[in-house]
């Protein structure tokens, strides 16, 4: 007896759509509402097969690493995920069929509970589905629509904190690093300055630091999801000599500010292998 073979290629789209034949739009909505009202949206699927294309849209969890990356999860069930707001997400229903004639229309809607504030989260998948009867490879995608919904009310705290500093040789380079948590229920704007001061406090260096994210994208500040941990760090563009320092963290959090001190010895061992050449070079 023959058994037909199929291999599904999955390919998950965050920003752009890749997939020719399947447009999605929006792939990122930003929603201002506040706590009680039910916000209704509409994501257009447009086709350019000749065959209809099955959909199948869903919930999932978005989340940020300590890159400053978000990503997804689908490690937790969707009773476990949807104790949370993902639950505040209904759809008029799952699964579209999807042809070349005219749009196809998502319709949706998000209920915001009561006594609730601040920045949360959402993503929606958009996935193809395989046909009844596909032998082979057969391409699978799922198109992330991200959702970040701005809720009004009572203000939060806005606050942070810094941690785990640590400074770590990479090849010639000496690194900067620490992890930061936004400990508010909203997105935040960060700009993080090190000073680094000699023992007398005599200003010596300006150090940005940045995510992972951040750096890669260019971006002046980074942006911390609510209740999130993150590291960022920066580069010594001169190499210190062994001694006491005294470093100073300025995080700019919007209007707030937040100030953390630390005290670190730098010793020949912590230290770059070119700072031996340099210290040759000078001698």
């Amino acid at each position: 007896m023959f058994f037909a073979l199929l291999t599904i290629i999955l390919f998950t789209v965050f920003h752009d759509s890749v997939h020719a034949e399947i447009k999605v739009e929006p792939l990122t909505m930003v929603i201002t509402t506040k706590a009680g009202r039910t916000n209704p949206f509409e994501i257009k699927i447009t086709s350019t097969e000749e065959e209809p294309t099955e959909l199948e849209v869903s919930r999932v969890h978005l989340y940020q690493e300590i890159t400053g990356k978000v990503t997804i999860n689908e490690s937790g069930s969707d009773t476990k995920l949807l104790k949370g707001p993902l639950s505040w997400i209904q759809f008029e229903k799952e699964y579209y069929t999807v042809s070349s004639k005219e749009p196809t229309i998502i319709y949706g809607s998000i209920k915001v509970p009561h006594r609730t504030s601040g920045t949360k989260l959402l993503g929606i998948f958009v996935s193809t589905i395989r046909p009844p009867k596909a032998t082979g490879i057969f391409l699978r995608f799922r198109y992330v629509v991200n959702i970040r919904l701005e809720i009004s009310g009572k203000k939060s705290r806005t606050s942070g904190e810094f941690k785990d500093i640590l400074i770590s040789k990479e090849n010639d380079n000496l690194v900067l690093s620490g992890m930061f948590t936004n400990l508010s229920p909203d997105q935040l704007q960060l700009e993080s300055t090190a000073q680094i001061r000699a023992s007398d406090d005599k200003l010596l260096e300006l150090i940005l630091l940045k995510t992972e994210r951040g750096w890669e994208k260019e971006e002046q500040s980074s942006m911390i999801y609510p209740e999130t941990q993150v590291k960022l760090s920066g580069y010594f563009k001169k190499i210190p000599l062994e001694g006491k320092y005294n470093l100073r963290f300025i995080h700019r959090l919007g209007q707030k500010r937040l100030v953390t001190r630390k005290e670190v010895t730098l010793r020949k061992e912590d230290l770059p292998l070119v700072l031996e050449t340099l210290k040759k070079e000078n001698s």
